[in-house]
């Protein structure tokens, strides 16, 4: 928070923290640090190389989160009013810190950084997030599904493939109960489900939680994409039965 401070100064206007760090789930070793960083200038005209500064002291003093850090950095007007659009900036694993030109796209970094409403700094994140139902977050994670699900077919690293066997788990009970999970909650409740996936379902657990010190078995790793494409239809058919 110093650095925030005396590199923004009055700019600041608040700093929130969300993720599996206020949700539950989190594991030191393993998640991400999920936060945004609110000023009140637009982000361009703070300029790329500010927060570009930002970012690379905060790795050089935290190297264990260096390649774990997912930060947004965004202007007070463009998160109130999002849905109309507005760029900011984004650190996020794979990509390095880059401008976003649409911040409508990105309604589950909003409604979850509104639900956390963890300031390390400034005002409560729901006087600067307006609201945004559960069932709205939950579409906007059913229209992106099928990329996400497409995207184990390249040559993913296998806590990668774990995460995203565990995260459709985790839509899909979120969509039945209409309230969001956390990615261990999803996982139990599908393997109970849907008992013929149980052993996948437990060793993408395992394989997440060891931080990819184990492994599939070929075998397993071979039913990873059959299992997502199940699952797709499954929140699709989920997210159709209520409306979506």
């Amino acid at each position: 928070m110093d650095d925030l401070r005396s590199t923004f100064g009055t700019e600041l206007v608040g700093a929130y923290l969300y993720g599996s760090a206020v949700m539950g789930g989190f594991d030191p070793g393993l998640s991400d640090l999920d936060a945004v960083v609110v000023t009140e200038r637009s982000t361009e005209e703070v300029g790329f190389d500010v927060f570009a500064g930002v970012i690379e002291r905060l790795q050089a003093r935290e190297p264990d989160w260096a390649d774990r850090l997912d930060i947004v950095f965004v202007d007070r007007r463009t998160l109130a009013a999002f849905r109309s659009g507005g760029a900011f900036f984004e650190l996020g694993h794979p990509h390095p810190l880059r401008r976003i030109p649409d911040a409508s796209q990105y309604v589950e970094t909003w409604f979850l950084m509104r639900v956390a409403d963890r300031p390390f700094a400034g005002p409560p994140a729901t006087t600067l997030v307006p609201p945004i139902s559960t069932r709205e977050f939950l579409l906007e994670v059913v229209a992106g599904i099928d990329g996400f699900i497409a995207a184990v077919h390249d040559d993913t690293p296998t806590d990668t493939v774990a995460y995203r066997a565990l995260t459709v788990c985790r839509v899909l009970r979120s969509l039945e109960s209409g309230e969001v999970c956390t990615k261990q909650e999803g996982a139990e409740w599908a393997a109970e489900r849907y008992p013929a996936w149980a052993p996948l379902i437990r060793a993408a657990w395992q394989v997440r939680s060891s931080n990819g010190a184990l492994g599939f078995t070929p075998d397993m790793r071979a039913h990873v994409p059959p299992f997502l494409e199940f699952m797709g239809r499954e929140i699709h058919r989920a997210a159709a039965a209520t409306g979506g």
